[in-house]
């Protein structure tokens, strides 16, 4: 028998701990039987007992060897004693005799998180059948009392929060299942039926658009993929000048609004009275446009840039913390530096650029804004677009609707149930305390890798950029046959409907960010460094929102307002507070990933000395955890904040006049076109967006001087 009680086994070593006295009863019997059972164990009493043959050592410190278990056996007021001795000896397990653990001797015990065990060790006699019911001993038992240390995770607190979670991220989705069964509107009694599958997969467009979304998302997040592994290379591993300078101007892509920039594009490329095909047609005596931006082509070019910037910030910081002996050895054997990138580099950063391969993935498969504006007029759509149109119909017919987003959602979430079994269990170890990451010499290729990025800086954000600045201050956007004009500009301050957007905007953004750190917060906290059982199933839970898209979540809400929640519509519809909701579930995905990168930097060791020093855990978590995550959460909160000011979709069907935001008034005032009014608007709400990015990367990068720290905003 190796298996005594809880993490005890036969093959540990023991010191029963008694007094004269009770070596002649209790202890000695204790001693004898595992001695019997082949333990290595030792006698210790302050006064001296007496062994038949074996010698009885003094104290803890006067031992041969440092033991595994204290086995105390002791009264109970020498209880505390001994296990103080046990503490200054530096032994960790302690196992408490017939109810002598005394109040202060637990205490002591939690203290300084020792695995204590409680009940007789003589249970594991040979009592068998009824007899053993006459035996004290065996009605003692052996009550395993797991550690529980000052500052251990209080359940009591993070269970009721992860429920509240759980429960507001997936209820809208069951929602979304359920009413995919029923045959009428939310809100109207109806049989439950599959006309809505019937009518939604048997129709040749459902599936023809089905299949050109996942055809669509493939080139687009393929050549984001490659174009952000150059880019986070150039930035991150090699003496490209002004590295710093570009790190901030790739994020800086991501950050801008997808609409206002859409809408730029479409002024630059859109057909004949494009900027660039007047351009080219007139240099090169051209009879129709070359560039389509309303096309196939054109939706992949701009994604493309845009997965690109988020890809790259996900896996920037993987690519800085590497460590280079790897690289130094290929190039010591012969290989180039783009050979050393494709064989060595990018193998060894498998689970991170996979990770972030697979949320940009997801990311694509729920855009919606891009592909309305760019697709819509040309009979292109996506299974987003194509339920938003379903859903705007007269009549409305939800429930193929609700059929159509259950089965994208499902397919979605099967993808990501597969990434995380394949990985499950692999480790890439990148960063091994025993090399450098000194950036690759390019010599001079040096400069080439600068224009490169800069080329991306100049097509991606500079040009749409500079033309929604300019499109603001003309007659009409993209028209130079008119008048420019301050008209727009001078009306925004006697505006009700832009100041109340404004207003409203930062108040959305505002709630979702903060809100939503704390969120992502205790989900990567319990998730990562937490003991609480299924903790495997948060992390699951933070990828369901990305396997909903917006269009998905915000019909969920609509039907768990409608029919799950009684008496709620009066109550949440139309306000921030719903609005905010829908939001923070949505980012959900990406806060998490955030967060589990810093946390992932911070040692256990930190909060296990602050709770051996006796803080609770909320001390610890303020005093120790918060401090080191502080860049990290800065970061979640600046993402969190953008995420909210530039959402269309996920808010389009749980707003009214009096809570509408910047971006939503953008997108009626442009609709799938592009006018003055929505660059203004545009300009506002980039503007926005650069004052909110900017002030918190000069906030970051100060807090990560300090630490050394490198993460997604440094």
């Amino acid at each position: 028998m190796s298996q005594l009680s809880g993490n005890l086994t036969a093959r540990m070593t023991f010191a029963v701990y008694g007094t004269a006295k009770e070596f002649q009863g209790h202890a000695g019997r204790v001693y004898s039987f595992l001695k019997s059972l082949g333990c290595k164990v030792y006698a210790v009493s302050r006064d001296g007992a007496e062994m038949s043959g074996d010698r009885c050592y003094p104290s803890l410190a006067s031992l041969p060897i440092a033991v595994d278990v204290v086995i105390v056996a002791t009264g109970r007021k020498l209880a505390a004693e001994v296990v103080a001795e046990a503490v200054k000896e530096g032994v960790a397990r302690v196992w408490f005799q017939n109810f002598n653990a005394s109040k202060e001797a637990l205490e002591i015990s939690r203290r300084y998180n020792l695995d204590v065990t409680r009940g007789c060790a003589l249970r594991h006699m040979a009592f068998r059948g009824w007899r053993r019911l006459f035996s004290p001993c065996y009605w003692h038992g052996l009550r395993a009392l797991k550690p529980q240390p000052s500052g251990a995770t209080p359940r009591y607190f993070l269970l009721p929060a992860l429920a509240i979670i759980a429960f507001t991220t997936v209820y809208p989705v069951f929602m979304v299942i359920y009413g995919s069964f029923k045959g009428g509107p939310p809100g109207e009694p109806a049989p439950f039926s599959l006309d809505g599958y019937v009518r939604a997969w048997t129709d040749w467009w459902t599936i023809k658009t089905f299949l050109l979304t996942f055809a669509l998302a493939v080139p687009r997040v393929l050549f984001g993929l490659i174009l952000a592994i150059l880019l986070a290379w150039i930035v991150t591993r090699t003496n490209t000048p002004l590295r710093g300078l570009m790190r901030h101007v790739i994020w800086f892509a991501y950050f801008l609004p997808v609409l206002p920039i859409t809408m730029s594009w479409m002024v630059l490329a859109g057909g004949k009275r494009g900027w660039l095909n007047q351009v080219l047609m007139s240099a090169f005596d051209l009879s129709s446009p070359p560039l389509d931006i309303r096309s196939y082509w054109g939706i992949i070019f701009i994604s493309s840039i845009y997965v690109a910037s988020l890809i790259f910030l996900l896996i920037a910081p993987a690519f800085q913390n590497m460590e280079a002996s790897s690289e130094e050895s290929s190039w010591v054997l012969g290989a180039s530096k783009l050979t050393t990138l494709r064989r060595i580099t990018v193998p060894l950063l498998t689970p991170a650029i996979l990770g972030a391969t697979l949320l940009a993935f997801l990311f694509v498969l729920a855009s919606f804004e891009m592909e309305l504006l760019l697709g819509s007029i040309k009979g292109i759509y996506v299974l987003t677009t194509f339920i938003w149109v379903h859903i705007n119909a007269v009549p409305t017919d939800y429930p193929a609707a609700m059929a159509m987003s259950t089965v994208f959602m499902l397919v979605t979430w099967a993808i990501v149930l597969l990434q995380l079994r394949v990985w499950r269990g692999r480790t890439f170890v990148t960063v091994t305390g025993k090399g450098t990451t000194r950036p690759v010499d390019l010599g001079r290729w040096k400069w080439a890798s600068f224009g490169f990025v800069m080329t991306y800086f100049a097509i991606g954000i500079l040009l749409p950029l500079t033309i929604l600045i300019i499109g603001s201050f003309q007659t009409f956007w993209g028209s130079f046959d008119f008048p420019w004009t301050l008209g727009r500009w001078k009306n925004i301050p006697t505006s009700p409907a832009v100041l109340r957007s404004l207003k409203n905007t930062l108040i959305l953004s505002t709630t979702v960010a903060t809100v939503g750190t704390v969120v992502y917060f205790l989900m990567s906290y319990a998730a990562v460094r937490s003991r609480l059982r299924g903790r495997q199933a948060i992390e699951l839970l933070s990828w369901l929102p990305a396997a909903a898209p917006g269009i998905v979540l915000t019909i969920g809400m609509l039907w768990t307002l409608y029919v799950g929640i009684p008496g709620v519509v009066k109550l949440l519809y139309g306000t921030l507070a719903l609005m905010s909701i829908a939001v923070l579930i949505e980012s959900i995905p990406i806060g998490v990933r955030v967060m589990n990168g810093g946390m992932a930097q911070i040692s256990s060791e930190l909060e296990e000395s602050s709770r051996v020093s006796g803080a609770s855990w909320f001390r610890t978590i303020r005093d120790v955890v918060i401090p080191l995550l502080a860049p990290t959460l800065l970061s979640a909160w600046v993402l969190s904040f953008l995420w909210a000011a530039r959402a269309v979709l996920i808010i389009m069907f749980l707003y009214v006049p009096s809570s509408t935001v910047l971006s939503l008034l953008m997108f009626g005032s442009g609709g799938v076109s592009a006018s003055g009014s929505a660059a203004v608007l545009g300009v506002i709400l980039a503007g926005v967006m650069s004052i909110v990015a900017i002030l918190a990367q000069v906030a970051v990068s100060r807090m990560r001087r300090g630490t050394g720290d490198v993460g997604l905003l440094g």
